[in-house]
């Protein structure tokens, strides 16, 4: 009897240190609601792809393809706004643009222009002209602030972003597409004076989950 009084009082004495380092003190409590909301969408790596068009530029100097897409590849830092649905978020990456035009850039030493084919002394011989291409890289620095409906659920939930992003020019060429002799060829010319240095503008995203739309 006395031995089963004793493993008993064992038993017993180990299911309170148990209950003990299971409970939760109202620290540990708040630690841990913490944890989760931070551990929430995040939205850290940021992948843009859509169309490109260039403002004011009308049909008389060139059209502009459809096919012309951009590419955007940025890095945000998500930071909530005092364990709300706001967040806000500052970034970096690079910015790559693809406009398809039925013209050619010109340059000379006034400026740059967009000319036909036939019309460019670059190309002068040159005959079966395919395709022209702009390609412009910035490295952009985007802000955004965020909202999200439900903060802790990841690619489930409704979110929306108002920001602003600036970027400076690393990078930038024009490249046409032709055939001679029946074998393709390209053409490549970089670094036009013309091409804006700086670039920056609004920025506005909706969505849900993984998938939005984006405007600049």
């Amino acid at each position: 009897m006395k031995l089963y009084a004793l493993v008993l009082s064992f038993l017993l004495m180990g299911t309170s240190l148990m209950a003990q380092e299971g409970g939760n003190t109202p620290d540990q409590t708040k630690k841990k609601l913490e944890e989760k909301v931070n551990s929430g969408s995040r939205d850290r790596l940021v992948i843009e792809v859509g169309f490109v068009n260039w403002a004011q530029l009308d049909g008389k100097a060139a059209n502009v393809k459809w096919h012309s897409m951009y590419y955007n590849f940025y890095f945000m830092y998500d930071m909530i706004i005092k364990k709300s649905n706001f967040s806000f978020a500052p970034g970096i990456g690079f910015g790559i643009e693809n406009l398809a035009t039925d013209k050619t850039l010109f340059q000379d030493s006034a400026s740059t222009t967009f000319v036909n084919f036939s019309d460019n002394p670059n190309y002068a011989g040159k005959e079966g002209f395919k395709k022209h291409k702009i390609n412009t890289v910035y490295l952009d620095i985007p802000l955004e602030l965020r909202y999200r409906a439900k903060p802790n659920a990841k690619n489930q939930s409704f979110k929306m972003a108002i920001g602003f992003k600036g970027g400076i020019k690393i990078d930038n060429f024009s490249k046409v597409w032709y055939e001679e002799r029946g074998r393709g060829r390209s053409i490549k010319q970089k670094n036009y004076a013309d091409v804006m240095l700086f670039r920056f503008g609004p920025t506005f995203r909706i969505g849900y989950g993984a998938f939005n739309v984006t405007a600049f």
